[in-house]
């Protein structure tokens, strides 16, 4: 059961690249380098992240962002900051992917690249929770839920809503975490996403766990154990 790949954060950031291309196409940065060269790299940066190859990512990333930066190419300097963030939140350097989202957020809120936006702000969220920071988890998770819902975002609004469940139950917070998780889990459903479904159930089981409800945890326990095998 595979999940479904989350839009923002990989069809979008490649699309706006393709749409950049013809803006930058002639011009030179002051080695010499143009705007193929920058795509190239973030194309072959696109495939070591897509095979978890996360360091390898990091250094084609950054050589193709000093070419952007270069050419003064700040939407898509936006864009590579932000996957930056990504390669750094799954190696666990949290620091380093909150300065990117950062600075990416910084240049998506100012040309209103909403998608990017709440990609950024969602990854500060994941950030912020690693480092059991909840409160300022939460802060951007709901900033983030209410630019995917204006987007009309649904895989974005279920991973929102998820996430702010996540929040809630590390603050053993369970009932408040039990209904972020059962508006993840009607969405997850309403788009086919058995792979987001499967996971609220057993987020969902772990709470009512916590709560001592145990036929409801066995419940949901057994759903998501079905569609593990689906």
């Amino acid at each position: 059961m595979k999940r479904k790949q989350n839009v923002p954060k990989f069809v979008v950031v490649l699309m706006c690249l393709l749409v950049l291309i013809a803006v930058g196409a002639f011009a030179q940065s002051n080695e010499g380098k143009t705007w193929d060269d920058a795509v190239e790299l973030f194309n072959h940066a696109m495939a070591a992240y897509n095979q978890a190859r996360f360091q390898d990512a990091i250094d084609l990333y950054e050589r193709a962002l000093v070419i952007m930066r270069e050419l003064r190419q700040h939407r898509a300097e936006g864009i590579v900051l932000y996957n930056l963030g990504n390669c750094y939140y799954y190696i666990f350097n949290y620091q380093r992917a909150i300065d990117c989202y950062e600075q990416a957020l910084a240049i998506e809120h100012d040309i209103r690249n909403r998608a990017v936006e709440a990609g950024s702000r969602m990854g500060l969220g994941n950030c912020y929770r690693s480092l059991c920071d909840y409160q300022k988890a939460i802060e951007y998770h709901e900033q983030a839920l209410a630019i995917f819902r204006e987007l009309r975002d649904r895989v974005g609004e279920a991973d929102s809503l998820r996430e702010l469940g996540n929040c809630y139950e590390s603050l053993s917070d369970y009932k408040r975490a039990i209904d972020y998780y059962e508006q993840s889990l009607a969405i997850d459903r309403d788009i086919d996403d058995r792979y987001g479904e499967a996971v609220n159930l057993n987020n969902l089981g772990l709470c009512h766990k916590s709560l001592c409800n145990y036929q409801q945890a066995i419940l949901g326990f057994n759903f998501q154990v079905q569609l593990s095998r689906v």
